[in-house]
């Protein structure tokens, strides 16, 4: 796991004739992978994931697959922040004092991880048990570059009930769950208190509306555009699809077919309003920031939590890993607002997979379902500041945050997947769809109209290819 393979070492690899690899970066369809030593699952259906090995009859309670009688060491990759590290060293210790014989090893994903992912499938050594999330999830699914879980789900007997909907379906291929979410991380309206009631606007309610929400960060804005000293409203432009999905889809708005994410819809009519309503927010009305130089320099959650430069802010439950213990200003999290197509609810797709070509399938399961579990979810609440996966740890993570509307955060099965995880070719179709949206939104260099039109030809013509 630690040897770095660079992407010309990895192409004469592939280019010697390593069988069943794929290269992300040029879409190329894998080879299915060898089968694995213990036997596999027979599929009722022909799958495009690998299906995961049977388990054997004496089993442990937490995973349903036994504990190894020899030692093996299992290989976890999963996210970069010390937040995360805090409650990677916290819960292994914990684990392995449970599991003698399964040592893990963590290790935070390491820059161009993907790369460098495919590079040890490549060399036949890929980690064990990996956190994937976004556009990277549905590109590992139709590379065949995960394993199957339905055969450990039913032996450990772990309820898909427990998950929100729209996420744990999100994470299924070819007719089989290929990852479990390891928490959801939702957008949610943070809002500086004492900034509202400075400008007399009430404290956002459960029935607030897209047009309450603009007219409240009009009230509290400070200055006139394009240098307040309080913006009246954030939306980060790391990823707009990502960050204004939710206003879009309150407004009706749609960037593919809900039931089919391969059919994009940019150009029907009811995108025409939604985008615009969208756009106007920042550019027409003017209450908005969506970059650092409009802020001048600091970011939306700097903004939010430290300097007070912003009232209101579109942005996801992650932001509370930095600022939950550091904020200075007196901020709060409110419910979406409610438009006339819903909340626009949108969850991450964070999860475990298992890749394909691992030595030790069972072990790898062992580990990733001691991940999900109770106890690993409330240490993530605890340390590492993410909501959880599982809906019976819910009321754990409002109480996580006292005198906060934590119950603002938690997402309703009517929430949907970031739409990036779901489309086909993801990375190359989010690529395309970003750089649109940066020039309609950043540098509102395009109109509306004009934007649907080249979003639709730009996925059209990478969808044909």
């Amino acid at each position: 796991m630690e040897t770095h393979v660079s992407r010309r070492t990895l192409l004469r690899l592939v280019a010697g004739g390593l069988p069943g690899i794929a290269l992300a970066a040029c879409g190329q369809q894998a080879a299915p992978p060898a089968a694995p030593t213990a036997a596999p699952v027979a599929p009722t259906v022909a799958v495009a994931a690998t299906a995961a090995p049977a388990p054997t009859a004496a089993v442990a309670v937490q995973s349903g697959v036994p504990i190894p009688k020899d030692a093996v060491t299992v290989q976890w990759w999963d996210i970069e922040t010390p937040a995360y590290k805090q409650f990677a060293d916290a819960w292994a210790p914990k684990f392995m004092a449970k599991n003698p014989t399964v040592k893990v090893e963590f290790s935070p994903r390491p820059p161009e991880w993907q790369v460098k992912m495919t590079a040890a499938m490549a060399a036949g050594t890929p980690p064990d048990v990996v956190a994937v999330f976004g556009d990277a999830f549905r590109t590992y699914q139709q590379q065949k570059q995960v394993i199957g879980l339905d055969a450990y789900l039913k032996s450990a007997k772990i309820d898909p009930s427990d998950f929100i909907q729209g996420q744990w379906n999100g994470m299924q291929w070819g007719g089989q769950q290929v990852a479990i979410p390891q928490y959801v991380n939702p957008n949610v309206i943070y809002f500086n208190r004492d900034l509202l009631e400075k400008a007399g606007v009430p404290i956002p309610t459960d029935v607030w509306t897209p047009d309450d929400m603009v007219q409240a960060a009009r009230k509290a804005m400070q200055g006139s555009a394009p240098s307040p000293q309080v913006w009246g409203f954030y939306a980060g432009a790391d990823n707009l699809a990502k960050n204004t999905c939710s206003l879009i889809w309150e407004q009706c708005g749609e960037f593919n077919s809900p039931s089919d994410p391969s059919i994009f819809t940019f150009t029907k009519a009811e995108n025409t309003a939604a985008f615009q309503w969208t756009h106007d927010v920042f550019r027409k009305l003017q209450v908005g920031a969506i970059t650092k130089e409009e802020m001048a320099g600091s970011d939306g959650r700097t903004a939010m939590f430290a300097t007070g430069n912003v009232a209101i802010s579109l942005d996801a439950v992650a932001a509370l890993q930095t600022w939950k213990d550091k904020a200075t200003t007196n901020w709060d999290m409110a419910l979406l607002p409610k438009g006339t197509c819903g909340r626009g609810e949108r969850v991450s797709m964070d999860g475990y997979i298992i890749p394909t070509g691992v030595k030790k399938p069972d072990a790898s399961w062992i580990v990733l379902a001691a991940l999900i579990d109770a106890e690993a979810g409330q240490m993530r609440v605890d340390m590492a500041k993410m909501t959880p996966s599982r809906k019976s740890l819910f009321e754990y993570w409002a109480k996580s945050l006292p005198g906060k509307n934590a119950k603002a955060t938690l997402p309703s099965d009517a929430a949907r997947p970031d739409p990036a995880a779901l489309w086909p070719k993801a990375t190359e179709v989010n690529t395309a769809i970003n750089a649109i949206m940066t020039q309609l939104f950043v540098k509102n260099e395009i109109p509306v109209a004009t934007a649907l039109t080249q979003l639709q030809s730009a996925v059209s013509a990478i969808l044909a290819k």
